[in-house]
């Protein structure tokens, strides 16, 4: 399939294409849980349905509010939707909802924080020595050379001994203490893997 139309039209509206590390699924749990739920909206639907029925089912999805008393066309929008019921909410309610919706995504940033229970780990540096775990055997291999990192701070471009270039989550990552930092000749940009 020829990736060009999907960057096109990430060029043209001005969106930021951003792919996961690999073997890492972790990192991807928002875009699964919109997919499972989206799922789960078809498999309810009649096996008869038309376009017109879907899309009153996603409005209905989007207007519904989630276990924090929003919905997520709330959280994209910063309004409620119109939909077929009646708005009954006055002012009064909508400045306590917009205050408290503040403070709950707030709640959950810091819930999540704790939950998380790990150590947040140091960046690295190009040119960093690092052993990499191998995602099947999940073994440690030492002597890599940290080449670049991703723009969102969390992956990273590791090239191996034998001069395999990797994309790696900083999880997968340990800096090799035994071996002295040296810098690295230059490589292949990381928008180049």
């Amino acid at each position: 399939m020829d990736p060009s139309p999907f960057l096109e039209f990430c060029e043209k509206f001005e969106i930021k294409h951003e792919t996961s590390s690999p073997y890492n699924p972790k990192s991807d749990g928002l875009a699964e849980a919109g997919v499972k739920a989206m799922k789960a909206l078809l498999s309810k639907l009649d096996s008869k349905f038309n376009s017109e029925d879907f899309k009153i089912a996603l409005l209905s999805w989007r207007t519904t509010p989630r276990a924090d008393g929003f919905s997520p066309s709330y959280g994209f929008f910063g309004r409620h939707l119109r939909t077929l019921l009646p708005d009954v909410r006055d002012r009064h309610i909508e400045e306590l909802l917009q205050s408290s919706f503040h403070q709950s995504r707030l709640a959950t940033a810091e819930r999540q924080a704790v939950n998380a229970g790990g150590v947040a780990l140091p960046p690295l540096a190009v040119g960093d020595r690092v052993t990499v775990q191998d995602p099947v055997s999940k073994r440690w291999m030492p002597g890599s050379n940290i080449l670049g990192r991703m723009d969102h701070g969390r992956s990273y471009v590791p090239q191996s001994q034998h001069g395999a270039v990797l994309r790696r989550n900083r999880c997968f990552l340990r800096l090799d203490s035994t071996i002295s930092t040296d810098l690295v000749e230059t490589g292949p940009e990381p928008s180049d893997i």
